[in-house]
């Protein structure tokens, strides 16, 4: 299962940019500045693993006897 990033950007744009936006976050509210991301970058990816499972699961149950609730 995939889902597409909002905006219309591709998943390597939507990534950069999320990482960027919590980098400033973290920036904003604590008193250091981050040079490497890629623990940000492993962080959201893990999180979008995490959802698509989920969603998955999700579907599975949704769809035992044929969809019918």
């Amino acid at each position: 299962m995939k889902s597409e990033p909002r905006n219309n950007k591709s998943h390597t744009e939507a990534l950069n940019d999320c990482t960027e936006e919590i980098a400033q976050v973290l920036e904003a509210h604590f008193d250091f500045n981050i040079e490497d991301v890629s623990r940000i970058n492993d962080l959201i990816e893990q999180e979008i693993k995490f959802s698509y499972k989920q969603q998955a699961k999700q579907n599975e149950l949704d769809n035992i006897n044929g969809g019918s609730r």
